[in-house]
């Protein structure tokens, strides 16, 4: 998940002839001009459900790709709001002025970049790599590390608690393999870091030389630090990221850190930290010391000049913007308007989140979506007890986990209080270290006290899910309620292929192969037993073979890697089977009637396809290396070739491309 939290995908639809009296019809939920039927539905599903609407659909050279990851009403709705006056302190007041303040570029030209200034001359009049750590220490306060990884979230051991937890940071780049890989992708994106390093460097006055010298010991070292640290593959296996330790051990492991000063600096209070990496800590503490200082004072300058780049002048975000075309694979950012709503519910998550269910939403709506949740764990359930390959002790606890699930549907019952936020319309640095500070210290307030588990991870106006492990929860949220994905208007069909598809998805990751590792409490627990764990690691390995055969759509050439896209994959075939099977307990998922001159199951299956259509670029020329998603057309064809309702739909036989033995085809849950 953006960022990132990410959208379940997935797509199908018939072979049926399409009735020529739809046209006619008031509102029909299915999207008969997208369907391409020169392409057999057996051979391409993907293509055959969106391939017209791809063959006249062009994507902006600026946009990704044609869905996107937050309700586009968010948008209207602020920009309403922009256009009026409101009580100082009230929510309206502080989203339109956050809002504007964001669109004032002039103010935010005429100042450069002053408002980092004092930081970047501090960090220019460090004496040793202790000032460096000392200056990070105050940065963390702020929101603005990248070195020490700083956050706070429940034990993964007792879950029920909050912990203090550092990760491993230092770099720029998402995967470790960009600064060693010697192909022209790796080369283009490590030369459009440097060029984006010399002109930030250049822009706070830095001669040529100087800003050259500096950018290039910036790449250095954190090329010296991907070089020296695991392979990313790791990262995800809570095990792994589980090293709970007493500060004293913390001083021990890298003694160079000094914790103490560390936590001190930070306003925290704590006897045991999480750390997820040690062996960055352990490399990251000889570097302080063995690298010279300037090469750390470069480092600390750069980062902090682009961790705010987006919140100065137009000479930074230039620099920058660059740099993430390169990223993207040649593709432009929008213009800044475009992107004033997500800043602005990235900040305010629960006030804008406020704002937006109160004009697009209803109970009624959530009391629905909760009876297909409902629904989805009644048929995950019947799965498990019917699993020949699980025995009777780890069925009961599968069970107890599935619902033990807390369900958060649409919204919070209980609104966050936003009254110690003050937002100007005229001070935009001002405002977004002002709710970075008030983040920051609501964040530390939660160390070493019981979880607030009612809390929601993803802001209300995404267009997504997701499953929290430590919480065993799923958060579904309101954006969600609208078509394709969900409409009161809607037969059963249609929303159970749409948003419950997304809730299956997100139900199966709680039993993957990071998800199992936790138990019904949200503990990591080991509570399987051997023959199962190894049952389990067989069927897992089958679909991993699976998706190892696929190639990368970029280039053909290849292979995708089905190992680090599992549990994705996995999600993706639990969304098809739990949302199909919960479709089949309503009263229409058990009779015959046509409506548009579909089948209830045709109709279930083409909204799976609607729902989820996409057209994108190659956004990202490291994404073959760190995605854990596949992509899109695998994440369909793949899946449904394994489903054998699907075959029977659409009468798919051996004569078709998707068709794969009964014997080949996966079933895990």
């Amino acid at each position: 998940m953006k960022k990132l939290v990410i959208l379940f995908l997935i797509v199908v639809t018939t072979a049926i002839t399409i009735p020529f009296n739809v046209a006619a019809q008031k509102k029909s939920f299915i999207d008969f001009a997208a369907i391409d039927t020169s392409i057999h539905p057996g051979d391409d599903f993907y293509h055959y459900v969106n391939g017209s609407w791809i063959k006249r659909t062009k994507i902006p050279d600026e946009t990704v790709q044609t869905n996107i990851d937050m309700d586009s009403r968010v948008d209207l709705m602020l920009e309403k709001i922009v256009k009026k006056q409101y009580p100082k302190g009230s929510s309206e007041q502080k989203a339109g002025d956050l809002y504007r303040s964001y669109m004032d570029t002039a103010a935010i030209n005429t100042l450069s970049y002053k408002p980092i200034e004092p930081v970047l001359k501090k960090i220019d009049a460090s004496q040793n790599y202790k000032d460096i750590l000392a200056i990070t220490a105050k940065l963390c306060t702020y929101g603005d590390d990248k070195l020490l990884g700083f956050f706070v979230a429940p034990d993964d051991k007792k879950s029920n608690i909050n912990i203090v937890g550092f990760s491993s940071g230092g770099r720029t780049f998402f995967d470790n393999g960009s600064y060693i890989r010697k192909d022209s992708s790796a080369v283009r994106l490590r030369d459009a870091l440097l060029k984006m390093a010399i002109n930030f460097f250049q822009l706070i006055g830095d001669k040529p030389e100087a800003a050259i010298a500096k950018a290039t010991m910036v790449l250095q070292l954190e090329s010296k630090l991907a070089g020296l640290l695991e392979e990313a593959s790791k990262q995800g296996d809570s095990q792994f990221r589980y090293n709970k330790m007493s500060v004293a051990d913390a001083e021990k492991l890298a003694p160079s850190i000094e914790w103490k000063k560390l936590f001190s600096i930070m306003g925290i209070q704590t006897d045991s930290i999480n750390i997820t990496r040690p062996t960055y800590f352990k490399i990251l503490n000889e570097l302080l010391r063995s690298e010279p200082l300037d090469v750390w004072k470069a480092k600390l300058q750069f980062d902090y000049i682009y961790r705010t780049a987006y919140h100065l002048s137009n000479d930074f975000e230039t620099a920058k913007r660059a740099y993430i075309k390169v990223m993207r694979g040649g593709l432009d950012i929008g213009p800044r308007k475009e992107s004033a709503g997500w800043f602005t519910c990235n900040a305010l998550k629960g006030l804008v989140g406020e704002l937006y269910v109160k004009e697009f939403v209803t109970p009624a709506m959530k009391k629905r979506v909760d009876s297909i949740l409902n629904n989805i764990q009644k048929a995950f359930a019947d799965r498990i007890q019917k699993l020949s390959w699980m025995s009777d002790s780890t069925r009961q606890m599968a069970l107890r986990k599935l619902y033990g699930i807390r369900k958060n549907i649409g919204y919070p019952d209980k609104w966050k209080n936003y009254d110690a936020i003050t937002v100007s319309s005229k001070n935009y640095f001002f405002n977004i270290q002002n709710i970075a500070r008030y983040d920051y210290l609501e964040m530390i307030s939660k160390i070493d006290k019981p979880v607030d588990k009612t809390q929601w991870l993803l802001p209300l106006t995404v267009i997504g899910g997701s499953y929290r492990q430590t919480f065993n929860s799923i958060d579904v949220p309101a954006a969600m309620f609208q078509f394709p994905h969900f409409d009161m208007n809607a037969d059963d069909a249609i929303n159970y292929a749409g948003i419950g598809a997304l809730i299956g998805h997100e139900i199966t990751h709680g039993f993957d192969d990071y998800g199992r590792k936790y138990d019904a409490n949200g503990n990591l627990k080991n509570w399987w037993q051997i023959s199962d764990d190894e049952n389990f690691k067989i069927r897992t390995a089958k679909l991993v073979q699976q998706f190892n055969q696929y190639y990368n759509v970029v280039d053909t050439i290849q292979h995708l890697n089905g190992s680090l896209t599992m549990n994705e994959n996995l999600a993706d075939l639990g969304a098809i089977i739990l949302a199909y099977e919960a479709f089949k307990m309503t009263k229409q998922g058990q009779g015959n009637a046509l409506i548009d001159g579909f089948t209830p199951d045709q109709r279930f299956f083409l909204n799976l396809a609607r729902r989820s259509r996409v057209m994108s670029h190659p956004i990202n020329i490291t994404l073959p290396y760190r995605s854990t998603h596949s992509p899109i057309i695998y994440r369909i064809n793949a899946g449904l070739s394994n489903f054998e309702p699907f075959y029977k739909a659409f009468n798919v036989t051996e004569k078709n491309k998707m068709y794969r033995k009964k014997e080949d085809r996966v079933v895990i849950w």
